[in-house]
């Protein structure tokens, strides 16, 4: 009995044994787990932690991406403005391109027609200068071809009234001579009677004229009576010659008797 119990004893101490280092090793055991969930807490909460961290930065990221985009809409815009604007910058330089081509044509069209309004203007001026000359000219040689042109109306009248004054000698059978001499005084008495009344000369013809003499002053034939009456008969006729030669000097202007010229001179 003492064996076995000291042998049961053994056995006892041997599973007590066994049972403590199986307790010791289940210690370590849960020791080790212990440590290892302390170190998968703590790594935990690192992630965790980091988590929250890039939640933060992906939800401000989100943020500055969504003012991204809009800011990019808004210079997205401004572009599609600015290039609109430059489009019509460009139709209107292409406009005004073409307006300033029509202008300068334009310009060099008017600068030819100013040349030639100025061209003519000056041969218009030109032709005025020696119209003015040509004025003056004959202004200056208004007088002495007004005076020749007296001078031939007076030696036209003149050779009228000595036509006039043979027909009536020749006429009334009257001597020439006698008419020649007489002829200075016809001539100067119808230049004064004019100059002081052409109206009235006139009625003094009719009263002068001779019982012979017609309207024309054309005296008719009749027969010699005196001298008186010749003389009478031939300044009537120079009378009424310069009469008509007054009021009608188109039609009273004779040719020239190159005779009579002759004898006057």
């Amino acid at each position: 009995i003492a064996g076995k119990f000291n042998g049961s004893l053994f056995v006892m101490s041997l599973k007590l044994n066994q049972v403590e280092k199986v307790m010791q090793h289940r210690e370590l055991e849960q020791k080790l787990a212990d440590a290892k969930l302390e170190q998968a807490n703590a790594y935990l909460a690192e992630e965790q932690e980091r988590s929250r961290k890039e939640h933060a930065v992906a939800a401000e990221s989100t943020k500055r991406a969504a003012l991204l985009e809009t800011q990019l809409a808004m210079y997205k815009d401004r572009y599609e403005e600015f290039q609109s604007t430059i489009n019509r910058s460009n139709d209107m330089f292409q406009k005004f391109k073409t307006e300033m081509e029509k202008m300068t044509k334009r310009i060099k069209k008017l600068e030819k027609d100013g040349a030639a309004w100025k061209s003519k203007w000056e041969n218009a001026n030109k032709a005025l200068l020696e119209m003015a000359e040509e004025k003056t000219h004959y202004d200056r040689e208004k007088p002495q071809l007004l005076s020749k042109i007296q001078k031939l109306e007076s030696l036209c009248r003149a050779m009228q009234a000595e036509r006039l004054g043979r027909k009536a000698a020749e006429a009334s059978k009257i001597d020439i001579s006698k008419i020649d001499e007489d002829l200075p005084q016809v001539l100067d008495t119808p230049n004064t009677s004019s100059k002081s009344s052409p109206i009235k000369s006139k009625p003094e013809e009719d009263d002068s004229s001779p019982p012979g003499s017609g309207s024309d002053g054309k005296s008719q034939p009749s027969e010699p009576n005196s001298d008186t009456q010749t003389d009478s008969s031939s300044a009537a006729a120079a009378g009424s010659t310069e009469q008509k030669s007054e009021e009608t000097p188109a039609e009273s202007k004779p040719e020239p008797n190159p005779e009579a010229l002759t004898a006057e001179t």
